[in-house]
């Protein structure tokens, strides 16, 4: 359709490094059963959004104007205010890189999943006990029976084996020379 555009993140795992670029309002967070690195007021006991939305209600968090929760709820939260395929603007990716720990999952997803889930509920449903597939399985089909309004796409990464002298503590590192916007 005319006027159309695309969110994208990319990930791309190297050793004990996670390397994530995005456009738009798709999605990546960390989950630990053992416990995340809270630093964000929106940060969860075990789950934590690395990228940040690209949207108007996004920058409404950020500026402390709105929650995490009211964000996904508001009347607005479909503005994005980056995209592929916009040709009235230039995308301008962002980008940011985290040392990754045995155990933790990344997940990777379209605001399908997280506009229609609390965080809460995505945090529960990746503590079970389930395989890689019955956790997707679960979170798009609790997406769905929320209501189901968008395309839900979900992507989990399982950190299996981080070699031990690799093995920090998740903060993020972000060099300067990859996190600079960039108009295309």
């Amino acid at each position: 359709e005319k006027g159309m555009g695309t969110t994208l993140i990319i990930a791309y795992v190297h050793q004990d490094k996670l390397y994530l670029a995005w456009c738009g309002d798709s999605r990546a967070y960390v989950f630990d059963n053992n416990g995340v690195d809270r630093t964000k007021p929106y940060d969860l006991p075990k789950l934590k959004i690395l990228s940040n939305d690209h949207s108007y209600v996004w920058e409404k968090v950020i500026a402390g104007e709105l929650t995490a929760e009211e964000a996904r709820t508001h009347q607005y939260s479909n503005v994005i205010t980056q995209s592929l395929g916009d040709p009235s603007s230039a995308p301008a990716p962002e980008s940011a890189v985290f040392n990754l720990k045995s155990g933790q999952k990344i997940i990777l997803c379209s605001d399908g999943l997280n506009s229609m889930l609390p965080d809460e509920i995505i945090e529960e449903i990746l503590s079970s006990e389930g395989t890689i597939k019955e956790n997707v399985d679960g979170l798009i089909h609790a997406a769905n029976e929320a209501g189901g309004h968008d395309n839900t796409t979900v992507i989990l990464l399982d950190i299996v084996n981080v070699p031990p002298s690799l093995d920090l503590e998740s903060t993020p590192s972000r060099p300067q020379a990859i996190t600079t916007k960039s108009g295309m």
